[in-house]
């Protein structure tokens, strides 16, 4: 047994002098530098968990729960409404069921081959379809994220403390799980819930379209790269090319189509992808000329960001974020969105590494929440001015290192919890 243990001892540096002469050789030891610098930081925000109103949380699943129940009643007045009083399955329609509301649907008249979320969106205006998403919704906030949501709740500390996994994705990205913090509705009755107790206060933070400032590094595409160095809302100047509108004239709905256009475009998508995408995620009806004509136009308005898609090779690639981080990708989409979510990655992991160096600048801090490009911390009340600023410099420092030509903007807001209720 001392020889076996001798054995596992002694194989260490041996092992460590080969694999950092293959690491080096394949040009990832700035990745592999980064991801130890950010270890103990994930490891620091496991530990500290989330702050956790469970007697909140009870109260929003109980009323998710009857709000699916009302409307389920109110999905069986419509149905007998358009189509008569159970002649479709002889009792009441299973909302639940994918075939029985595929079938009600095409029996009233509805062109449709299954009841996929973005085949429903075609047609939205439908009152039926409207009633049956807002039902969807319901029952999924009061299934997936209802009671039996509480067991992660910890015994002892009565926070949340998820098991954070620094490299969830290939791209880079960290992702977490038991549960999923990261997926919580966006629903401010879900996320009040995650506040400290008395004499603490969050402060969230997130970075400034960085994937469209990523993109602008990466394609070089000069008209993004002077708007991004004047500052302007790069959401506002597509919405003006796009539309032909002057700068001053753009409407909030303006505004609300250009980012659908920066954020769907920026990968490459095809006019019917674009129309399908600013449908489901923006709620906007394109057909398919229109949704033709601002790609047109957008590609018209930043040129690099046209080039850069068609730079890339057909068939499998090697692509890398700003770290060195490497992946070998087939798909087109792939092929662009690896080196911008990946850098970002890079980024946000060097900030949590600043942070944790640097944590006696605000010592009452800790981190609690991590969402791609949003980070939470909570701190004493009196320490949070103090906290704000250091949190900024770190996530501005941080991502800074990896973008040379656009600058980083951070916005910070000190709140109750993390909805954004104000203190």
């Amino acid at each position: 047994m001392l020889d076996y243990a001798a054995q596992d001892a002694t194989v260490l540096l041996p092992l460590f002098t080969i694999l950092t002469e293959q690491l080096e050789a394949a040009g990832l030891l700035r990745a592999l530098k980064l991801e130890s610098r950010a270890l103990p930081a994930v490891a620091w925000l496991a530990h500290a968990g989330a702050p956790f109103d469970s007697d909140g949380w009870r109260a929003v699943s109980d009323k998710a729960y009857g709000e699916q129940l009302e409307l389920a009643e109110e999905l069986d007045a419509l149905a007998t409404d358009l189509h008569g009083p159970n002649t479709l399955f002889g009792r009441t329609v299973n909302w639940d069921s994918a075939p029985q509301v595929l079938r009600l649907l095409q029996e009233i008249g509805l062109d449709v081959t299954d009841t996929r979320e973005e085949t429903l969106a075609q047609h939205r205006e439908h009152p039926l379809v409207t009633k049956l998403v807002a039902y969807r919704e319901a029952a999924k906030r009061a299934g997936t994220y209802g009671l039996d949501w509480l067991r992660f709740v910890h015994p002892l500390t009565g926070r949340i403390h998820a098991d954070w996994r620094q490299i969830g994705a290939a791209s880079g990205r960290m992702a977490c799980t038991r549960p999923n913090l990261q997926n919580i509705p966006r629903d401010p009755r879900y996320r009040a819930c995650f506040r400290p107790g008395k004499g603490r206060v969050l402060v969230k933070a997130d970075y400034s379209q960085i994937g469209l400032r990523i993109a602008a590094e990466l394609s070089g595409d000069a008209r993004m790269l002077a708007a991004f160095a004047r500052g302007d809302d790069l959401h506002g100047l597509t919405a003006s090319s796009v539309l032909g509108k002057a700068p001053d004239a753009v409407t909030k709905e303006d505004r609300q189509l250009a980012k659908a256009v920066n954020f769907g475009l920026l990968y490459g998508m095809g006019p019917a992808a674009f129309a399908d995408y600013a449908r489901t995620a923006y709620g906007l009806t394109l057909t398919n000329d229109e949704a033709k004509t601002l790609r047109d136009r957008f590609f018209a308005a930043y040129p690099g960001l046209k080039r850069w898609p068609r730079s890339q090779p057909a068939g499998a690639v090697e692509v890398r974020t700003a770290s060195g981080r490497r992946r070998v990708v087939e798909h087109f989409t792939e092929k662009l969105n690896t080196p911008v979510q990946g850098t970002g990655a890079d980024g946000l992991k060097l900030a949590l590494a600043l942070m944790r160096e640097t944590r006696h600048r605000c010592p009452s801090a800790v981190p609690v929440l991590v969402v791609h490009d949003e980070v939470e911390i909570e701190c004493q009340a009196d320490e949070a001015e103090r906290a704000r600023d250091w949190l900024v410099d770190c996530m501005q420092s941080g991502m800074q290192q990896f973008l040379r030509q656009v600058s980083v903007t951070v916005e910070a807001l000190i709140c109750r919890d993390w909805s954004g209720t104000p203190v």
